[in-house]
């Protein structure tokens, strides 16, 4: 009997089957550009009180009682995030020590007096404050804001923590916002002369902003006209007066719209409540801002403040938002009193409000038309004297604007005003209605919603993944692809697609050629896996999370926890806890509210059970008894169980098949042989999925993948996401969990019913270990941290080993964000002279906003770099101490426990008190922080690494000499900088985000090739350049240390970047970039251009000019080139790719049944057709490209060459006859 089969060959280069570099960070829309928003909030004094009410929050510094938030610490935390251990204090503005705090070179601050305290947020004891007041009144100094102690303004305090879940740092790469905040006193003064501060002109009129001459008014029956100079704060404001801060240059860095929202984030912080509601005057401002200011930026002359030139607005492809959040009814514009007739008649300063929204939403250039949203926040449900009730959201037209309406018919009823004036600024701005909220939750979602109304462009933010049928023959599929990317919506969570396409072995019935065939995505038979989930059918879904101990009657879930370390070797703390597993029911019950940071004050009315159920509940999919549900209907197109996919490129894992000669990795290979195809990604609702691909053992598995019903074996939550679950709800789009996962086999001891991931040189050379397969991963973009997980039982489940993120003091141990972590094993003393080999995790230290200015590297030898290549001698600034000491580091773990073996910082101080007294902490001559993913060498499994590079922000390539077996004689040194210091200046340099591809040449030498380029934001600053190198490690003359020797490089010019990971097949390297257009073009508003790339990983193009590059090695028709780009057929033009990937088509076989007589007569099955699988460069497009049959994705595939066999001998047998 014939019949077609597919057997599963690929190369060596291609171990695993699972063809995706490591390290992706994907990168966001470019086109449109992003857009501005100017956030309009109400800091009037009425944000003092409670939402619920008008009473104030109570408030205890001390923390013995719980502290109320006040409408503000609400709003605050909505836009920058959750406050870690809140606590409030309750400041008089008329005391003495309030005035001495906030008194401006003698002259007292503008709301000295004031009769509504000041309830200060405080996180544990510390506190925000007045800061540096520097000569130039526009600069935001690095201790613009000083933390101290609440107690003591004197005392400097690092402890102020706060959850990275507030929208500002949701939306961080998605939107360009601004500030502005009330001006309430009527008088012009600005409180600058030129650059220079003027505190008391400052203070008399609270900053005011305002273009020519100052605006004037007068009351009906008044003869003579008076400033009425209200509305917004300008730029000299110092940052804890509610400064406006601007949306920056039009093709800002994302190092610089990052360090704009950090300082936005800084000044909500710091600002203080006070005051009217001038919301006329505030959008008559915002107006001349968005439309007229034509002056330059004070701290940059050659760019201008406002937008009104923005080549982006003005071509079309960047709009403007305004986002007003207000609590109250507009006042400060002398209505109704200007509007009399007199004699002599009154003259009114500012138009309506709704008057000026409309002007706003209906410019007659259709590129300067700007919408303006409105958000009322604790005005939504309004009770007249006479006992109605108003609902503010259903007011109708005739409510609104009908003389006998009821806005008209109870002018003296402030609340029902303040509903009526809101709704008729957004109905008038362009978005229909206003939004209202009565609570933290309420306004979280509409913000959100908002905001995703906003960045509504989408293109896939991941690289396609490979895997190949676990059994020789499958008709079902004989490999697969997959393709994962997200949807923005705007009243709901946003949604993550997540496809598997199918390859089938086809035959055809003239020639008889095999082919395998790629199938279209179909729903129908299980390809679309968040249908699958959605669809209520099949296994229950499993939930699995890990509860810290309680600790001083708290749970300290954002802390690091490590349950299988029972001693404190490191100095960052012992804490454990229990499993949480369960289905969506069981898994609520079991997650009690104190491990998200929950309890009987977070939900008022509700018990701290009741408010858990609210929230989790609501997250896994069950009826929380409110209106919210994230599926009302299983299998229904309104149910959205799995949230967005955006950094987090998924990891296959099949059964084990490293190319490794080791008895005992054979025996794990041999009993884990039917374990199935496990795909791991994370979404931004807060969950690591593992979800089966296919069976490892058809014949005796019910769920074999191939209908619409759930395949997700089970949905973890790392214990620093549980506190954040609030601030995702009813729908609020957050960056919960977007690191990529990184799955590795590693060998370990068994002792009894644990792992200690090691091994003795004896256990090595006699083949003896047992192996597990464990899962590390950052948190990505929302918090510093990392996680472990034992997968080697992916159906069972995971077992929780540890996570790392701050000690037992709550100092945090990484930086802002996390990275891409690696998993190796070194060979080192773990004490006492037992040297074995251990598997690690090395963590990079994530991201920080620079300081500002620059300073000198730490080390200007340079003993390590090409001498061709000197380094710049000073990169920028980015402060001391433990709070930017975490970003620059690089920290070695414990793979099976998380002990911190040793972290590389610039000094003691730049860590953790505890983990520096322990010496674990290697000075090096760190600059910048580590922002990229390490790479070792060796990095095969089960092979003992030497050696780490890993790339920080200001494009350095790091080396890391791991060689010792005392691990306090590990180094850190600069081994090229990307940017050299003849031909560039501090500032010029981009991060190195990509992962470094390594190799070796024929010689044996370690060769490196990376490249420069933020990932995450795509402009074209004026003179930006970004770089590709090839080195390889050299010996020096002395024989005595390594150096780095440049092979080649590739400079781009004016934004052009790199665009994902870059590959290495064949010897030659293969990437993607990306290029926007100018912003000094008329073509602005064009979507830029992409190129491929192939170019020789060693050899340049010209050996006497290592400039041009690598020799080509891109097939592009007959010829071969260095890259194509839209004048190729291949690429078509807008076409933006994000990273590249290498994978072999599966290759088929004609099996035939045949009888043979030497044999008995007995039959055996013979192979008597080969098609090999052909190999292809396939990638991600945005929103140009081959769609993927069925499916939602576009992609680009490339042929490529077939390399040349090799063979390798694995072992000899006697051939007996």
């Amino acid at each position: 009997m014939r019949r077609s089969s597919q057997i599963l060959t690929s190369l060596a280069a291609l171990s695993a089957l699972v063809a995706v570099a490591p390290g992706a960070r994907a990168q966001v829309d470019v086109n449109p550009p992003l857009p501005n928003v100017m956030l309009l909030v109400d800091s009037s004094g009425s944000m003092e009180y409670k939402s619920a009410n008008n009473t104030f929050p109570a408030c205890d510094p001390n923390g013995n009682t719980a502290s109320e938030k006040s409408r503000w610490i609400e709003l605050v935390e909505v836009l920058t995030g959750k406050i870690q251990d809140y606590r409030c204090e309750s400041v008089d503005r008329n005391s003495t020590a309030f005035k001495n705090e906030y008194s401006l070179g003698g002259v007292l601050p503008p709301d000295a007096n004031y009769s509504n305290p000041y309830h200060r947020p405080m996180s544990g004891t510390c506190t925000p404050g007045p800061g540096a007041l520097p000569s130039n009144a526009y600069d935001f100094p690095a201790n613009a804001i000083q933390y101290h102690l609440f107690s003591s303004t004197g005392t400097p305090c690092a402890t102020f923590s706060q959850a990275s879940d507030g929208l500002m740092d949701s939306f961080a790469d998605r939107v360009r916002f601004g500030l502005m905040t009330f001006d309430t006193h009527t008088g012009a003064g600005t409180g600058v002369s030129g650059t220079a501060p003027q505190y008391a002109t400052g203070v008399s009129g609270t900053w005011s902003y305002f273009l020519g001459s100052a605006k004037q008014g007068k009351p009906a029956a008044c003869s003579t006209m008076a400033d009425m100079e209200v509305g917004a704060r300008n730029a000299a404001a110092p940052p804890w007066e509610g400064r406006m801060v601007a949306f920056g240059a039009p093709a800002a860095s994302g190092a610089s719209l990052s360090q704009r929202n950090q300082q936005i984030q800084q000044v909500l912080l710091a600002t203080r409540p006070y005051g009217a509601t001038p919301i006329a005057g505030m959008l008559h401002d915002v107006r001349d801002f968005l439309w007229n200011d034509t002056s330059s930026d004070p701290l940059d002359n050659s760019k201008d403040f406002g937008p009104y030139a923005d080549p982006y607005i003005t071509g079309g492809c960047r709009n403007n938002f305004i986002v007003l959040l207000s609590d109250g009814e507009p006042n400060l514009d002398l209505r109704p009193f200007c509007e009399g007739a007199g004699p002599p008649a009154g003259v009114c300063p500012y138009d309506k409000p709704e008057e000026i929204a409309f002007d706003l939403a209906s410019n007659p250039d259709p590129a300067r038309r700007t919408k303006t949203f409105v958000i009322g926040f604790s005005v939504s449900n309004v009770t007249l004297q006479n006992s109605t009730n108003v609902d503010c959201e259903t007011l109708t037209d005739t409510d609104l604007n009908s003389p006998t309406g009821l806005c008209a018919t109870n002018p003296d009823e402030s609340k029902l005003q303040a509903c009526c004036n809101l709704n008729r600024i957004a109905y008038n701005g362009g978005t229909t209605r206003a939004f209202f909220a009565d609570d933290i939750d309420e306004l979280r979602s509409a913000l959100s919603a908002v905001l995703s109304s906003i960045a509504t462009s989408t293109t896939s933010r991941t690289l396609p993944v490979f895997a190949s049928s676990p059994t020789v023959s499958d008709p079902f599929a004989a490999g697969y692809r997959f393709y994962s990317s997200f949807e923005p919506k705007q009243f709901d969570l946003w949604s993550g697609v997540l496809e598997r396409q199918r390859y089938v072995c086809k035959k055809d019935a003239v020639t008889g050629d095999l082919t395998p065939e790629p199938q279209d995505i179909d729903d129908s038979k299980g390809d679309d896996f968040v249908a699958n989930v959605n669809s209520g059918t099949g296994p229950a879904r499993k939930f699995i999370s890990f509860r810290g101990d309680v600790s001083g009657g708290n749970i300290y879930s954002t802390r690091t926890i490590r349950p299988l370390l029972a001693s404190n070797p490191d100095g960052v703390g012992i804490y454990s806890g229990i499993d949480v597993v369960g289905d969506a029911s069981a898994f609520n019950t079991a997650t009690v509210p104190a491990s998200m940071s929950i309890d009987s004050t977070t939900c008022p009315g509700l018990t701290a059970a009741q408010c858990r159920d609210k929230y989790m509940k609501w997250l896994v999919g069950l009826d929380n008894g409110t209106a919210y549900s994230r599926c009302p209907t299983p299998g229904g197109t309104d149910c959205n169980l799995i949230g967005d996919v955006y950094h987090s490129t998924p990891r296959i894992v099949g059964r084990p098949n490293e190319f490794l000669a080791d008895e005992s990795y054979t025996l794990f290979a041999s009993n884990q042989s039917k374990r199935p195809i496990v795909l791991y990604t994370s979404t931004n609702d807060g969950f690591l999925h593992a979800f089966k691909v296919a069976s490892g053992d058809p014949p005796n598995d019910s769920l074999k993948v191939d209908q619409k019903e759930n395949n997700e074996l089970w949905a973890f939550m790392p214990p620093a996401v549980l506190p954040s679950v609030p601030a995702e709800y009813p729908g609020t789009h957050q960056n919960l969990l977007d690191g990529m996962p990184v799955v590795k086999d590693v060998v370990a001891k068994q002792i009894n019913n644990s792992y200690k991931f090691e091994r003795s040189p004896d256990d090595a050379r006699n083949g003896l270990g047992v192996w597990r397969t464990v899962l590390v991963q950052g948190f990505g973009g929302s918090r510093g941290g990392y996680f472990a997980l034992d997968v080697t039982d992916p159906v069972a489940g995971p077992r929780f080993l540890w996570q790392l993120t701050e000690d037992s003091a709550g100092n945090p141990l990484f930086g802002k964000n996390s990275g891409t972590p690696l998993i190796t094993t070194l060979f080192f003393d773990t004490g006492n002279g037992d040297e074995k080999e251990v598997a690690v995790a090395i963590l990079p230290g994530g991201d920080a906003s620079p300081s500002g200015g620059d300073c000198g590297r730490i080390d200007n030898t340079f003993d390590g770099v090409d001498t061709s290549f000197l380094p710049r001698t000073r990169v920028p600034c980015y402060g001391s101490g433990p709070a930017v000491g975490g970003a620059r580091s690089l920290t070695i773990v414990r793979l099976d426990d998380g002990e911190v073996i040793r972290s590389f910082r610039r000094d003691a101080t730049d860590a953790p008190a505890g983990l520096s007294a322990a010496n674990r902490v290697i000075d090096s001559p760190l600059d910048s922080p580590v922002t990229g993913t390490p790479v070792a060498f060796p990095g095969t499994t089960g092979a003992i690494a030497d050696r780490v590079f890993v790339g920080d922000r200001d494009g350095t390539l790091w080396r890391v000499d791991l060689s010792s077996v005392n691990p306090s004689n590990w180094k850190m040194k600069l081994f090229l900088d990307a940017y050299p210091g003849l031909s560039h200046v501090y500032d010029d340099g981009q991060p190195v985000q990509t992962p470094p591809i390594l190799s070796v040449d024929i010689y044996g030498n370690v060769t490196i090739a990376f490249s420069t380029g933020d990932q995450d934001v795509l402009t074209a600053p004026a003179g930006m350049k970004n770089y590709v190198y090839s080195l390889t490690e050299k010996v020096d003359a002395t024989g005595t240390k390594f150096t780095s020797k440049v092979n080649w490089y590739t400079r781009f010019d004016a934004g052009e970047r790199v665009a994902g990971p870059m590959t290495l097949f064949n010897g030659a390297l293969f990437f993607s970039t990306f290029k926007p257009e100018p912003s000094n073009t008329t073509q602005v508003c064009k979507a830029g251009s992409s190129r491929v790339w192939g170019v020789d990983y060693l050899d340049p193009a010209q050996s006497g000019d290592l400039s041009q590059g690598g020799r080509a090695r891109l097939p592009d028709g007959a010829s071969l080139v260095q890259f194509i780009d839209s004048s190729s057929t291949l690429l078509q033009d807008g076409a933006i790719i994000f990273g590249v990937g290498v994978t072999q088509l599966p290759s088929c076989t004609d099996d035939v049944n045949v009888t043979d007589p030497y044999f008995g007569s007995g039959s055996h099955t013979s192979i008597s057709n080969v098609a090999p699988g052909k190999f292809q460069l396939v990638m991600h497009t945005g929103t140009v490209g081959d769609t993927v049959s069925g499916g939602k994705s576009k992609k680009l595939e490339i042929d490529l060459p077939t390399p040349p066999s090799t063979t390798q001998i694995d072992s000899w047998a006697a051939i007996v006859e």
